[in-house]
């Protein structure tokens, strides 16, 4: 015969410490006695607190959480920055130097250079996640920073160059908006005296390149192929010493100032509801209701889908919403621009009710699969991401727990 919790009531108030002491403000459970409880509780599943940073590195590989992946602007707009090196060689690593001369002068030649071809995992985190939609990025630029200390002209061509996505496959980069082969104009400087260094920088925005184009195939790798030809136009005299140095780097800029279109993002995570278990607990419910508190500091909707995974079957058991995803973060309002900043945070209570038989299936799973679509306030108006934005997510589970008879 079913009872009600009774003397049971002190090992669930374990069990709810043990989950989550980190909430203890809303859920004050020193002052529950056996006077004043009632058997339907409110268990703490989640609460957690993101800042951008957070977010961004949850939302990312290994190598995220890199300080130089994520800037901040005087104002607090934030942006992403990767960067990588295409080419890098001193002289001595491909001219053999006579003994005791550190230094050739004279008229080296002409001569073509094949630079390494390769790709570059410039690994866009922002972008690892992403299984639908699209990111716009209304200001976003690439560096091209040719460093040389080597005493004779050096044309660079690229005869590749061009962005691979999971999701949209190859797209062909286009600098001075024009398609590869692309000659970088004018030609990279080069130093006069030995001992001196050149620095020649090129920038490519959506004024001067496709950049925008190819962003919003949410690309991951950049592939390249670089030639390079000395000598042209002749300069007499050369000069090569044994520490002089080429190098070719590529810093891609991404001020968060843009929107999201119906960008699909998803992740697994790990999951015990710790009720209903079949592993053989005697603690059971009769019905629950999940209740999602959901505080957005954001200008972005986000629609989500939560289903429950039992890995030893393989099986999605359960999906919380029946009818597909739900709205959960409801977008703060934005105030005008320039700034286009979020005037107040928006907090949003979604309720799910789950009877015994989906609660059985859930307490099965030890996986979380968590599916969203997030999209811009005002679609596709522009907004922009500041580094104090916050998004607070409360989840619990409100049942009547029953011990076995």
């Amino acid at each position: 015969m079913k009872k009600s919790v009774n003397l049971y009531l002190l090992l669930i108030l374990a069990i709810i410490c043990t989950v989550s002491s980190c909430i203890k403000d809303e859920y004050d459970l020193d002052k529950l006695t056996y006077a004043n409880y009632s058997p339907e509780i409110a268990m703490p599943l989640i609460h957690s607190i993101f800042t951008v940073q957070e977010i961004l590195t949850m939302s990312a590989d290994q190598g995220a959480n890199d300080p130089e992946n994520l800037e901040t602007d005087p104002d607090g707009l934030m942006k992403l920055m990767y960067n990588d090196t295409l080419f890098s060689k001193k002289a001595s690593e491909f001219i053999t130097f006579p003994p005791m001369t550190p230094l050739i002068t004279g008229y080296v030649g002409s001569d073509t250079l094949q630079l390494v071809v390769d790709s570059i995992d410039l690994n866009l985190e922002v972008y690892n996640k992403v299984i639908g939609g699209q990111f716009y990025f209304d200001n976003p630029i690439i560096h091209i920073t040719i460093t040389n200390s080597i005493g004779m002209p050096i044309n660079l061509t690229f005869t590749t160059f061009q962005t691979w996505s999971p999701v949209n496959g190859t797209i062909i980069v286009e600098l001075f908006s024009t398609p590869p082969p692309i000659a970088l104009t004018p030609a990279p400087a080069f130093p006069l005296t030995p001992g001196d260094v050149s620095v020649t920088t090129y920038t490519f925005d959506k004024t001067n390149s496709n950049i925008q184009d190819f962003l919003l195939t949410s690309p991951k790798y950049l592939y390249y192929a670089v030639q390079g030809i000395t000598n042209v136009p002749a300069t007499i005299p050369n000069f090569i010493t044994d520490s002089s140095e080429f190098s070719v780097e590529v810093l891609l800029e991404l001020p968060l100032h843009g929107y999201a279109s119906f960008l699909s993002l998803g992740d697994t995570l790990p999951f015990s509801l710790g009720i209903n278990d079949p592993s053989g607990s005697d603690i059971y419910a009769e019905a629950a209701t999940f209740v999602i508190n959901a505080y957005n500091g954001f200008p972005i909707d986000a629609v989500i889908q939560l289903s429950f995974l039992d890995t030893i079957s393989g099986n999605v058991v359960d999906s919380l919403f029946y009818n597909g995803e739900q709205t959960v973060f409801e977008a703060g309002p934005v105030g005008p621009a320039p700034a286009l900043r979020v005037t107040n945070i928006v907090h949003t209570v979604t309720e799910v009710y789950v009877d015994k038989a989906r609660l059985d299936r859930i307490g099965s799973a030890n996986k979380l699969i968590i599916r969203g679509t997030l999209t811009s306030a005002n679609n596709p108006a522009l907004v922009k991401i500041y580094s104090d934005y916050t998004l607070e997510l409360k989840l619990a589970v409100r049942v009547e727990l029953f011990t076995g008879s």
